[in-house]
């Protein structure tokens, strides 16, 4: 008999049984270049090893996958002994600048602050962008983006000088750095063994998306700006029987 701390039984009657369980997050990321246009832009879809997903102004250009990129072990599925249950969605968002046009493995810290990127920025993204969990091609969970706060990651500060203070008071995250920030499920969500899913970046205007702009009166666009967001499913995991 395996030893087990307990069951949970969701709201559809599914049993869940904690065997091999671990408060572990699973994390995808993709790269979003100033002004796409993309509809969708796919996480959880790839492992390490393979092409991070992009927009298409990338111009086929990609970044491969590191383990900081993602934690996946079957790409846009769970393995047939995995399961998890999702409490929270927490999107982290770094942003460099490419030194290549449409490159996104040229990407450099070249503004002062990054890869924290520009509050106003972040506010771009939140104006054009859903974050949607999708299970079994069932939308699960869909909201504005900054809905999902972080809980985590730099923050603004203070600086010796009124020049580098501006430029980092500039810069942050989705919400405070802090779990309390951050938006629990009030049921959590079941991701099952061989359950297909993944976190979808919808821009559902299809119009550009201006996440260059810097903070002058008026902006200036630069398209060479690049966020990377690397979403974490947070909750309870039970890691696959190797």
């Amino acid at each position: 008999m395996i030893n087990q701390i307990t069951t949970m039984r969701l709201p559809d009657g599914t049993e869940v049984a904690f065997v091999d369980w671990q408060d572990k997050p699973l994390f995808s990321s993709v790269d979003l270049l100033a002004n796409f246009t993309d509809t969708e832009v796919d996480a959880f879809t790839y492992v390490v090893g393979d092409e991070v997903p992009a927009t298409v102004n990338a111009g086929g250009a990609r970044r491969l996958a590191i383990e900081n990129d993602t934690s996946v072990s079957t790409p846009a599925s769970m393995a047939s002994t995995e399961e998890m249950l999702v409490y929270a969605i927490k999107p982290e968002v770094l942003e460099s600048e490419l030194q290549v046009t449409g490159d996104p493995t040229s990407g450099v810290f070249a503004e002062g602050g990054q890869p924290t990127p520009m509050t106003n920025r972040l506010a771009v993204l939140n104006n054009f962008l859903l974050l949607q969990l999708i299970v079994s091609q069932k939308i699960e969970q869909s909201a504005t983006l900054a809905y999902f706060n972080t809980g985590f990651s730099a923050f603004s500060g203070a600086a010796a000088d009124a020049a580098a203070a501006t430029a980092i008071s500039n810069r942050g995250s989705f919400g405070f750095p802090t779990q309390e920030a951050v938006r629990s499920f009030v049921i959590p969500i079941h991701i099952g063994g061989q359950e297909k899913y993944r976190v979808t970046l919808r821009n559902a205007r299809g119009v550009a998306v201006p996440s260059g702009q810097n903070g002058a009166t008026p902006p200036v666009s630069n398209d060479d700006i690049m966020h990377t967001v690397r979403i974490h499913l947070d909750g309870l995991y039970k890691r696959p029987v190797s």
